[in-house]
C-alpha cells in the first residue's frame, strides 16, 4: 500500500517530466529559438515522423521539410523526453528535458556544427523557454590522461594545445551529456600522437548544472 501511495505521489511530477512533454516542448518553442524552423515547419516534422513510425516501407518515405533557410532538415528521434534533429547537412539541434532539484524540469538543448572539427553549443532553459545559461566547451584542460600514458608525456602533449572543440550529444535513455574532444591546429605530421587524447567524457545533470561521473 505505502508504495502504491508513493507512486501516486509521485506520479503528476512522472506525467509532467516525461508524458508528452518534449512533444509539447517543441511545439510551443519560440521561433527565435531556431530560425530553421517556424511553428509549421516543427508541426509538419512530427506528423511526418509519426507516419513513418507506423509506415510498413520507411525507405519510400520522404520525412524532411523545406527550412527557413531553404535547406532540408530532417527530424531524427522523438519520445517523451528527448527529440533530436538534423538540420542541414552541418548542423544538428537536440533538446533533453531534465528534472530539477525543485520537482521541476529544464529544457536543455544542443546545437551543433559539422565543419572539420564539431563544436557544441548547450543551453539551459526553463519549463516556459525563458533563457538561463549558453555553455560552449572549449578548454583544453577537460582533457583526460589515458591509463597508459605518463603524467609528463600526458602534460607535454596538453601544453601544446591552443584550442579544443567539443561535440556535445545528449543521451535519449537518461541525464548523461558526452563530450567528444576535436583539437586544433595540431601540425599534420604530429596528428597521430595525440590520437590517445580523443577519450569522450560524461556528464551527468544534477538538477542544477553538469558534473562529470
Amino acid at each position: 500500500m505505502r508504495r502504491i501511495l508513493a507512486l501516486v505521489a509521485v506520479l503528476p511530477v512522472y506525467l509532467i517530466m516525461y508524458g508528452q512533454s518534449a512533444l509539447e516542448c517543441w511545439k510551443s518553442m519560440p521561433d527565435n529559438l531556431l530560425p530553421y524552423l517556424d511553428a509549421n515547419h516543427r508541426t509538419a516534422l512530427v506528423e511526418q515522423y509519426d507516419i513513418t513510425q507506423n509506415a510498413d516501407n520507411k525507405a519510400e518515405l520522404n520525412t524532411s521539410v523545406t527550412n527557413r533557410l531553404r535547406g532540408s532538415s530532417h527530424l531524427d528521434t522523438l519520445t517523451t523526453n528527448y527529440l533530436r534533429l538534423t538540420l542541414n547537412d552541418h548542423a544538428t539541434w537536440e533538446m533533453k528535458l531534465l528534472a530539477t532539484d525543485s520537482d521541476d524540469f529544464v529544457i536543455a538543448t544542443s546545437t551543433t556544427i559539422l565543419g572539420e572539427s564539431a563544436e557544441s553549443k548547450v543551453s539551459l532553459f526553463t519549463s516556459g523557454w525563458k533563457h538561463l545559461s549558453d555553455t560552449i566547451f572549449t578548454s583544453s584542460t577537460q582533457l583526460e590522461r589515458p591509463d597508459t600514458m605518463s603524467v609528463s608525456d600526458f602534460n607535454n602533449l596538453t601544453e601544446k594545445i591552443s584550442l579544443v572543440l567539443w561535440q556535445a550529444s545528449f543521451s535519449p535513455d537518461n541525464d548523461h551529456l558526452t563530450l567528444s574532444p576535436s583539437l586544433l591546429f595540431v601540425p599534420s605530421d604530429e596528428k597521430e600522437r595525440y590520437k590517445v587524447l580523443f577519450m569522450q567524457k560524461i556528464l551527468k545533470f544534477d538538477g542544477k548544472t553538469f558534473n562529470q561521473i
